[in-house]
């Protein structure tokens, strides 16, 4: 398995268009209803995270582990695996 930074905290609701998140561990993070819409989320670890509600429109997701995940809208984002979903 790859090894990621750590995060530890709750980001339910929080502003994080943008964000640099390229690499980071946010497996079973709470992001709740969090826009994290054009960050950088390349390489990142998201499993068995809550996205319920997330905004990830124009997020980079190359690389990202999404295994678990419950909802999110990932319009325009660019996927795991390259692919740049549509609306």
């Amino acid at each position: 398995m790859k090894n990621f930074p750590n995060f530890q905290g709750n980001l339910e609701k929080a502003n994080l268009s943008g964000a640099n998140f390229r690499n980071i561990n946010l497996s079973n993070a709470d992001l709740t209803n969090t826009d994290l819409s054009g960050a950088n989320l390349g390489n990142a670890n998201l499993t068995n995270a809550n996205l319920i509600f997330s905004d990830f429109t124009n997020a980079d997701l190359s690389q990202t582990i999404l295994s678990g995940i419950k909802l999110a809208n990932f319009c325009s984002a660019t996927m795991p695996d390259g692919y740049k979903s549509k609306c």
